[in-house]
């Protein structure tokens, strides 16, 4: 229900044009949720958001509408959770963002190839 109140505040209340995309996202979450589970939830923009349960690979979504949805559910200015988005964006001890910037991005290339290859099977130099 939360999800769906998300993606409602998210959208301005438009969910429609990403109906299909939301009910495969729930998919991804079909599965018992146990404490200790992880989640990551990748975007790339030649595949779609990739969803991982510990590790394995739970789905694909693509369209460009349906990322900005979901990731606005949390890191809008109108979060569901604002601790829960704070926690997400906690800035590197002793540091600006600026410093952190360059590795982030480095950290979130080389995480981008591998997903790459997982979810292609192809092999690519980076």
């Amino acid at each position: 229900e939360s999800l769906s109140e998300g993606f409602q505040q998210a959208t301005g209340g438009n969910v429609a044009p990403i109906r299909p995309q939301i009910d495969q996202f729930r998919k991804c979450f079909a599965e018992a949720i146990t404490k200790g589970d992880t989640f990551d939830i990748v975007y790339l923009p030649q595949h779609g958001v990739i969803v991982n349960k510990n590790g394995k690979l739970k789905g694909v979504i693509a369209g460009l509408e349906f990322k900005k949805a979901l990731f606005n559910i949390w890191l809008s200015d109108t979060p569901a959770d604002e601790a829960l988005k704070q926690a997400m964006l906690v800035r590197p001890r002793g540091g600006s963002w600026l410093r952190f910037i360059p590795w982030a991005f480095a950290i979130v290339t080389i995480a981008s190839q591998i997903i790459w290859v997982l979810v292609s099977g192809e092999t690519r130099v980076i």
